[in-house]
């Protein structure tokens, strides 16, 4: 299966609105009050979302995160796709 297809089959635009949310907060229990769902669900939704692109897109601090090289091409491309939704 192509890397394309599969992230065609994987990636859910509920792991893009965590990702723009943690970005956006720097810290996951931010984000997550900012999507009304609890901290520990958020993380599996950013673990599930760095399984799925094999890559991690933060990196933890103990005062937050702090997105990668590549986390930040990802955070681009998913807010571009996010605004677009939003348009629709």
């Amino acid at each position: 299966m192509t890397t394309r297809r599969y992230l065609d089959q994987k990636l859910s635009f509920r792991q893009l609105r965590a990702m723009d949310a943690i970005a956006s907060h720097l810290t996951l229990l931010k984000a997550a009050s900012a999507l009304n769902v609890s901290q520990p669900a958020l993380s599996k939704t950013l673990q599930e979302l760095e399984e799925t692109l094999q890559l991690k897109v933060f990196d933890r601090h103990s005062r937050g995160m702090r997105l990668t090289a590549e986390g930040a091409i990802v955070l681009r491309t998913g807010r571009r796709v996010l605004a677009e939704l939003r348009r629709l």
